[in-house]
C-alpha cells in the first residue's frame, strides 16, 4: 500500500461528537499519541478530500489517474497518519481510502459515509435483521435513527419507528416514503400496544434502541415488545437488567447484544468488515435507496465546538463542516 495525500473539503461529524457518553470512558485512548495531529482529527475521522500527489507507489500510471480524484477518507484511532491544517492537507495510507463513486453528491455521501458503521454494526451484525422481520427503532428522528429506518426497509423489513416529541414526529412523517413504517410518538400513545396489536401479541424480532439511558419502565417496556428468540441492540453501556427484566428476557430465549463500533478501532480489528459496511452504504445512497438530509452546516470546527451541542435537532445530527478553518 501507498500513502496518498489528500486536500481536505469536507467533513461530516455528528453532535454526539461533543455530548458523547464514550468518550469520558475512554478519554485516553481518544487521543492518538502515535500522530502529530493532536486531538482533534481522532474526533473528527469522516472526510472528503481531493487526492493530491502519490508516494512509495512504484505505479506511475497509477501515480498519475488518481491526482485530482474525489475520494472518502476515514481516519481510525489506530491508524498513523500526517496533517498540514495550515493547507488542510492530509497524508495517509490509501488503505484508509474509498473513492467516490461517480455521480454521487459528495456532501451526502461523506455522511452516509459516517453513519454506516454504527448502523451496519447494529442491524446487521449485532441484530442479525433480514427480510420480512419486524424491526422497531427507538429514537428514530435522530441522524442513526432515520437512516436506520430506510436500511432496514431497504432489505425488506418492517419497521416501527419510535419517537417522543410532536416536532420528531412530524419530521418522519415528512420523509416517510423513504421507510414506509409505522410511526409512534410515545408521548401520546404506548408504543408497547401498538406493537401487540401489530403483530398479534408477539412482538418485534430486533429492537434498535438509540437511547444512551433507561428507566425502568422503559426497560420492561422494551422487553414487552419483543419476540420470542428476538434481538434487542442498545447504545446505552451501563444498562443493567435485573430480576425481573432478567427473567422476561430468559424466558422469551431473547438476547441483548450493544453496540459500540469504535471497538473495531480501539481493538485494531476487522478493518476489512468496516470498509465494506462503508463501500456498500455508498452503493445505496447512490442507488436512491436512502436519502440523507442535512440541516446544520458550519463554516469551521470551532463554529462547530462552540454550540457546545446546544444546536442539536431532530434528524440533523450528521452535519458538514466545509471548509475546515482554523
Amino acid at each position: 500500500m501507498g500513502l496518498k495525500k489528500v486536500k481536505i473539503n469536507y467533513i461530516a461529524v455528528s453532535h454526539e461528537t461533543l455530548k458523547s457518553p464514550y468518550e469520558d470512558a475512554f478519554k485516553e485512548i481518544f487521543l492518538n499519541e502515535n500522530s502529530d495531529s493532536g486531538e482533534t482529527l481522532n474526533k473528527y475521522r469522516f472526510f472528503l478530500g481531493t487526492i493530491l500527489s502519490n508516494t512509495n507507489n512504484d505505479n506511475p500510471e497509477e501515480k498519475e489517474e488518481d491526482i485530482n480524484e474525489r475520494v472518502l477518507v476515514y481516519l481510525p484511532l489506530s491508524c498513523e497518519f500526517t496533517a498540514d491544517f495550515k493547507n488542510n492537507d492530509i497524508e495517509i495510507d490509501e488503505e484508509y481510502i474509498i473513492k467516490l463513486p461517480k455521480e454521487t453528491n459528495p456532501k451526502l455521501a461523506v455522511c452516509a459515509f459516517m453513519a454506516a458503521p454504527r448502523l451496519y454494526t447494529s442491524l446487521f451484525i449485532k441484530g442479525k435483521c433480514i427480510e420480512k422481520e419486524k424491526v422497531l427503532i427507538l429514537n428514530a428522528a435522530t441522524s442513526y435513527g432515520y437512516l436506520a429506518c430506510q436500511l432496514a426497509h431497504s432489505v425488506g423489513c418492517r419497521v416501527f419507528a419510535e419517537v417522543k416529541s410532536i416536532e420528531e414526529y412530524k419530521f418522519l412523517q415528512s420523509i416517510e416514503s423513504t421507510f414506509g413504517g409505522t410511526i409512534i410518538q410515545s408521548s401520546n400513545e404506548n408504543y408497547v400496544e401498538v406493537i401487540k396489536q401489530a403483530t398479534f401479541c408477539l412482538g418485534v424480532d430486533c429492537i434498535i434502541d438509540l437511547y444512551p439511558s433507561h428507566t425502568p419502565k422503559e426497560k420492561k417496556d422494551i422487553l414487552e415488545s419483543l419476540a420470542p428468540g428476538g434481538r434487542w441492540v442498545t447504545i446505552d453501556f451501563d444498562l443493567q437488567l435485573d430480576p425481573p427484566d432478567s427473567k422476561a428476557l430468559f424466558f422469551k430465549n431473547a438476547t441483548v447484544a450493544f453496540c459500540f463500533e469504535e471497538a473495531y478501532e480501539f481493538y485494531g480489528t476487522e478493518f476489512g468488515k468496516l470498509k465494506t459496511m462503508m463501500e456498500e452504504i455508498l452503493e445505496r445512497l447512490q442507488e436512491g435507496k436512502i436519502k440523507v438530509f442535512i440541516e446544520n452546516k458550519y463554516s469551521s470546527i470551532k463554529a462547530f465546538e462552540d454550540t457546545k451541542g446546544n444546536e442539536i435537532k431532530f434528524g440533523s445530527p450528521i452535519i458538514v463542516i466545509d471548509p475546515i478553518d482554523e
